[in-house]
Protein backbone atom coordinates (compact mmCIF):
# COMPACT_ATOMS: atom_id res chain seq x y z
CA UNK A 1 0.00 0.00 0.00
CA UNK A 2 0.83 3.51 -0.91
CA UNK A 3 1.12 5.86 2.30
CA UNK A 4 -0.03 9.65 1.45
CA UNK A 5 2.35 12.49 1.83
CA UNK A 6 1.12 15.62 2.64
CA UNK A 7 3.65 18.79 2.45
CA UNK A 8 3.83 22.56 0.75
CA UNK A 9 5.62 23.79 -1.95
CA UNK A 10 6.45 27.44 -2.97
CA UNK A 11 7.12 28.47 -6.12
CA UNK A 12 7.59 32.35 -6.70
CA UNK A 13 6.78 33.23 -10.01
CA UNK A 14 9.89 35.78 -11.05
CA UNK A 15 12.08 32.22 -10.66
CA UNK A 16 9.93 30.00 -13.22
CA UNK A 17 8.96 32.32 -15.60
CA UNK A 18 12.53 33.12 -16.99
CA UNK A 19 12.48 28.89 -17.54
CA UNK A 20 9.24 28.78 -18.98
CA UNK A 21 10.22 31.09 -21.50
CA UNK A 22 13.62 29.42 -22.44
CA UNK A 23 12.57 26.28 -22.88
CA UNK A 24 8.78 25.84 -23.25
CA UNK A 25 8.40 28.32 -25.86
CA UNK A 26 11.25 28.77 -27.30
CA UNK A 27 9.97 28.04 -30.70
CA UNK A 28 7.57 30.81 -32.03
CA UNK A 29 4.78 27.58 -33.17
CA UNK A 30 4.55 26.53 -29.88
CA UNK A 31 4.51 30.03 -28.13
CA UNK A 32 1.81 30.78 -31.14
CA UNK A 33 0.00 27.56 -30.88
CA UNK A 34 -0.33 28.27 -26.95
CA UNK A 35 -1.42 31.37 -27.12
CA UNK A 36 -4.68 30.81 -29.24
CA UNK A 37 -5.30 27.88 -27.04
CA UNK A 38 -5.25 30.55 -24.12
CA UNK A 39 -7.62 32.79 -26.05
CA UNK A 40 -9.96 29.92 -26.92
CA UNK A 41 -10.02 28.65 -23.29
CA UNK A 42 -10.75 32.26 -22.16
CA UNK A 43 -13.52 33.13 -24.71
CA UNK A 44 -15.38 29.27 -23.43
CA UNK A 45 -14.68 30.35 -20.00
CA UNK A 46 -16.22 33.85 -20.86
CA UNK A 47 -19.40 32.28 -22.26
CA UNK A 48 -19.85 29.52 -19.95
CA UNK A 49 -19.74 32.29 -17.03
CA UNK A 50 -22.43 34.73 -18.96
CA UNK A 51 -24.40 32.21 -19.96
CA UNK A 52 -28.47 32.58 -19.46
CA UNK A 53 -28.10 30.62 -15.85
CA UNK A 54 -25.45 32.69 -14.98
CA UNK A 55 -26.40 36.16 -16.42
CA UNK A 56 -29.67 37.88 -17.97
CA UNK A 57 -27.17 38.82 -20.35
CA UNK A 58 -25.38 37.88 -23.42
CA UNK A 59 -21.39 38.08 -23.64
CA UNK A 60 -20.26 39.99 -26.35
CA UNK A 61 -17.90 38.75 -28.09
CA UNK A 62 -16.20 39.45 -31.16
CA UNK A 63 -14.44 37.79 -33.58
CA UNK A 64 -11.08 38.03 -34.28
Amino acid sequence: MSEEIKGRISVETENIFPIIKKWLYSEKDIFIRELVSNASDAITKLKKLHSPKNSKEAPIIESI
